[in-house]
C-alpha cells in the first residue's frame, strides 16, 4: 500500500513551485517587505542592499555599458532582451556615491531616463537644462562583479572619481532595478498561501491513507 495518495503528489507540487518563486526572486522579495525611501531625502543615511526605493531620479549620468540577453529553448532563440547601465549619484551629506540603474531597453520609462540622462549631460556642462525626472519605483540589487568593474573603470575614465581608492570608497556595487512592491507581496501571499494548503494536503492525505491500510488490515 502507498504511504501517499494523488493529494501529496499535487502538494508536493505545489509547494515545490512556490518555493522555486521565493527563493529564485529572493531580492525582489525582501525589497517588496521594506518600507521605500527617497534617495534625495535630507535624512537619507546612505545605500544599502534590499532597500525599498520610490523617488524621483532627476540626475542620471551617461550609460556606460550595453547588455544583450538572448533566451534559448532547445537550441532556438526565444527572445532577446537589451539593457542600459547607467550610474546614478546618490548624495550622503558632502559625499557624493554613485550606484546603477539597470533598465530594460523598451521600458516604459526607458525614454524618460534618456530625457534625464541629456539634460543631466547639460548640467554638467552648465548649459540649458530642463527639470526632467524619472518617477522611480523599486529596488537595490547586488551588481555583478564584471559590470560593478565597469562602473568604477567609467566613472574614473570621465573623471567623477580621481584614484581607484575614490573609487572604491564612492562607487557601490549596487544597482537600481524597477520593481513593484505591491505585486511582489501579492506573489508573496499567494506563493505563501500555497505552501500552507499543500502541507494541509498531506497531512490529509496521509491520514486517509493510514485509515485505509487500517481497514484492509
Amino acid at each position: 500500500m502507498k504511504k501517499s495518495g494523488k493529494m501529496s503528489t499535487v502538494a508536493y507540487w505545489l509547494i515545490g513551485i512556490s518555493l522555486f518563486i521565493i527563493i529564485s526572486q529572493y531580492e525582489s522579495v525582501l525589497i517588496g517587505f521594506h518600507k521605500p525611501v527617497d534617495l534625495y531625502a535630507e535624512d537619507f543615511k546612505g545605500v544599502e542592499r534590499f532597500m525599498s526605493v520610490d523617488c524621483d531620479l532627476d540626475l542620471i549620468l551617461p550609460s556606460f555599458l550595453e547588455e544583450t540577453v538572448t533566451h534559448k529553448k532547445n537550441g532556438s532563440t526565444t527572445g532577446v532582451d537589451k539593457y542600459d547601465y547607467y550610474p546614478v549619484p546618490v548624495f550622503v551629506g558632502d559625499d557624493v556615491y554613485y550606484i546603477g540603474l539597470k533598465m530594460e531597453n523598451d521600458h516604459e520609462k526607458a525614454s524618460q531616463v534618456r530625457q534625464v540622462v541629456k539634460e543631466t549631460v547639460a548640467f554638467i556642462n552648465d548649459e540649458a537644462y530642463g527639470d526632467s525626472a524619472v518617477a522611480f519605483v523599486g529596488g537595490v540589487y547586488k551588481m555583478k562583479d564584471n559590470i560593478y568593474k565597469e562602473m568604477k573603470s567609467w566613472l574614473k575614465e570621465s573623471g567623477f572619481v580621481e584614484t581607484d581608492a575614490e573609487a572604491e570608497k564612492y562607487v557601490l556595487p549596487y544597482q537600481l532595478k524597477p520593481v513593484l512592491p505591491n505585486i511582489v507581496r501579492t506573489i508573496c501571499y499567494i506563493c505563501f498561501a500555497a505552501i500552507v494548503i499543500g502541507i494541509i494536503l498531506i497531512v490529509v492525505d496521509r491520514k486517509v491513507v493510514s485509515n485505509r491500510r487500517q481497514e484492509n488490515a
